[in-house]
């Protein structure tokens, strides 16, 4: 899993927000290396999914979508960008991701302007 954070921890507490979301605090039950706390650290303020359970988690239970999109809360293009970063996990390519994602850009925007001039005709 990558961008991922696993560890051991007690779930301390949840509060109820004014929105009806809820900010929860856990503490890790072990000490965490410098790495693992910059990887932690990467993540802050990024959409993602929290899943406790007392025991093991079996990969079955780990969502395959982003947070983001089981509520409805990306933007069109935030969407677009992740349908284009799934294609491109899947796609046999040397190009590295920022150089293949704004090649796909490219493509999609000449694709529009084609349209838009055939509209001015």
């Amino acid at each position: 899993m990558s961008g991922a954070i696993q560890v051991s921890a007690t779930f301390d507490s949840a509060n109820r927000k004014r929105d009806r979301s809820v900010s929860m605090r856990f503490t890790t039950t072990l000490e965490i290396s410098n790495d693992d706390y910059m990887q932690m650290d990467k993540l802050v303020q990024q959409s993602g999914w929290v899943l406790f359970k007392p025991n093991e988690i079996q990969a079955s239970e780990v969502p395959d979508i982003p947070a983001d999109e089981a509520y409805g809360k990306m933007s069109d293009s935030q969407y677009q960008r992740w349908i284009l970063k799934k294609i491109y996990e899947k796609t046999n390519t040397d190009l590295e991701w920022p150089d293949w994602y704004h090649q796909q850009e490219a493509r999609i925007n000449g694709h529009l302007l084609d349209k838009l001039k055939q509209l001015e005709v």
